[in-house]
Formats: C-alpha cells, sequence, structure tokens
C-alpha cells in the first residue's frame, strides 16, 4: 500500500526534513533547514546556488545569523557543525530540491 500524496507541499514535507514557520497573521514567511557546509567547495557551491533566489536566506550558528549569499560571512560560523537555514519564501520548491545534498536528514 503506498499512501496516496495530498499534492508537492506534502511531497516536500516527507522527503526533505523542514520547518514551516507561521506568522500571527496566518500567512506563512519562512521555511527552515539544518544544513551542513563540509568544505570549501561546497561553501562556494552553496553560495552560488543561493545567489539564484530572489529571496533572502539566512545561516543561524549559535548567536550568529550572516547573509547566506556572503562567502565572508559564511566563513565566520562554525562550520564543524550543522547550520540552520531559513528561507524567507512560503514556496521553498526548486530551492528545496538545490539545497537537498546539504541538508542533515
Amino acid at each position: 500500500d503506498v499512501e496516496r500524496s495530498r499534492g508537492l507541499g506534502d511531497v516536500y514535507k516527507r522527503q526533505i526534513p523542514h520547518e514551516v514557520i507561521a506568522c500571527n497573521l496566518g500567512g506563512i514567511i519562512m521555511v527552515t533547514y539544518k544544513i551542513s557546509l563540509a568544505a570549501i567547495n561546497d561553501v562556494k557551491d552553496f553560495v552560488n546556488m543561493v545567489m539564484r533566489y530572489d529571496f533572502d536566506v539566512d545561516l543561524i550558528s549559535g548567536r550568529y545569523a550572516v547573509d547566506a549569499k556572503s562567502i565572508m560571512g559564511i566563513f565566520s560560523l562554525d562550520l564543524s557543525k550543522p547550520i540552520e537555514l531559513k528561507a524567507h519564501t512560503d514556496e521553498p520548491g526548486d530551492f528545496a530540491k538545490d539545497i537537498e545534498k546539504y541538508i542533515v536528514k
């Protein structure tokens, strides 16, 4: 028995671990993921990929938050542990697919 999907959003919720945060007005404002950027080339490729999207993306490590489109900002974080990513969008679609290889599962 295969459970039928209720839509594309349902597929992403099952395949890619993330959290959707809703604002007080009921609209979705961002999605969050835990990611790992273990190598220098991972950081370079990640920044190049994130730059293709118009919405803001932040990386949080401890009490520090940096713009995910800033290679210098990312290197200022502790990359030895997973980092929290916050994408300021309510439709992660292609973005979620693009970052899938960095997501800590």
